[in-house]
């Protein structure tokens, strides 16, 4: 007899061939203040009360959903809607257990479909340093992707983004890539060729010049849940330039 599966990998399989609630990142913003010796009540903000700190990978442990009927929360970072219901996430205390902070949330019973694939070429990262004129301490730092490939066999990652009918974004890592099967094509191999592994980003590599909406993307429910031995229509498609 073959071994069973193990509860999560069987989960994951089940969830993947049936419809699921959206999902949302959550972080988590707070001030960070100094008390003042002398016990008065002026609070010194660092660096000014218009700034919050993400904090979120600090109290990832400490952060939970009220009622895990109504969503889970995955790694401290993803709320995985369940069922229909309002429920609330929370930051505790760990010390007293308290709520620090909380945000509702609402799951609700509306249905909405993917009708889009977004996709972005990354061959890199630009870094720009700002000085902040009101504030003399503060720097502020940008990242921006690059898209452009400018050797041969140089290689880029694709973002991937859904675009949701409720008029909503959401990046694809949020659903796992193991969850879903995307196909990625170049329309030209002489400019680019293409590769997709069920665990990791897509990637594109450099062949030739040229340019344009060069790759095609398409979205299907994963090859597990194929009732035929023929690939399911596309759930969405998408294109992106090069």
């Amino acid at each position: 007899a073959e071994a069973e599966e193990p509860g999560e990998e069987a989960e994951r399989r089940v969830r993947g061939c049936r419809p699921q609630y959206q999902r949302t990142a959550v972080r988590v913003l707070a001030h960070f203040v100094a008390h003042p010796l002398d016990g008065g009540r002026h609070l010194a903000y660092l660096p000014s009360p218009e700034w919050l700190l993400d904090v979120t990978h600090l109290v990832a442990g400490r952060t939970r959903v009220q009622d895990p009927r109504v969503a889970s929360l995955e790694g401290g970072a993803v709320v995985v809607g369940r069922e229909p219901g309002v429920t609330s996430v929370e930051v505790r205390s760990p010390l007293s257990d308290s709520i620090l902070g909380e945000q509702m949330l609402v799951v609700s019973e509306e249905k909405v479909g993917v009708t889009e694939l977004r996709a972005h070429v990354v061959s890199g990262l630009s870094l720009a340093l700002q000085a902040q004129p009101a504030h003399p301490n503060v720097v502020t730092a940008i990242a921006q992707g690059m898209p452009a490939l400018r050797a041969p066999k140089q290689e880029a990652t694709l973002s991937v983004w859904l675009s949701f009918s409720d008029r909503t974004l959401a990046p694809l890592e949020l659903y796992g890539w193991q969850d879903v099967a995307l196909t990625l094509t170049s329309l030209d191999p002489s400019v680019a060729t293409v590769g997709v592994s069920p665990a990791a980003h897509p990637w594109v590599v450099a062949e030739g010049p040229g340019r344009g909406a060069l790759l095609q993307l398409s979205l299907h429910p994963p090859d597990a849940c194929r009732r035929s031995r023929h690939r399911a229509a596309a759930l969405a498609t998408g294109t992106a330039w090069l």
